[in-house]
């Protein structure tokens, strides 16, 4: 995806996941690439007990957090990435 429509995402999850995260961040991208394949994000710090990992089911919580982003699929996955999400091109954007 080009730049213009990375940062939107990026910055439309972030919004958006921090209602519910007290930090939410996204490694750095390398200078000067022109395309982007992905959005990474880490969240901690749950804010309610519906977004606790700890307290909410793995597939609950995954089902929640697919939902907040409007993603089109999902895959539960495990470990070090536990959710994948396809988040939705933002809509008029090219």
């Amino acid at each position: 995806m080009p730049p213009h429509i990375y940062n939107l995402i990026l910055q439309g999850t972030h919004a958006l996941l921090r209602k519910h995260y007290t930090h939410v961040s996204s490694p750095i991208e390398a200078p000067g690439k022109t395309t982007f394949g992905d959005v990474d994000i880490v969240v901690f710090g749950p804010l309610k007990p519906s977004y606790d990992p700890s307290l909410t089911p793995h597939q609950t919580l995954n089902s929640r957090l697919a939902t907040l982003l409007n993603a089109r699929a999902s895959i539960n996955g495990s470990g070090a990435v536990p959710l994948t999400l396809a988040i939705p091109w933002p809509d008029g954007e090219k």
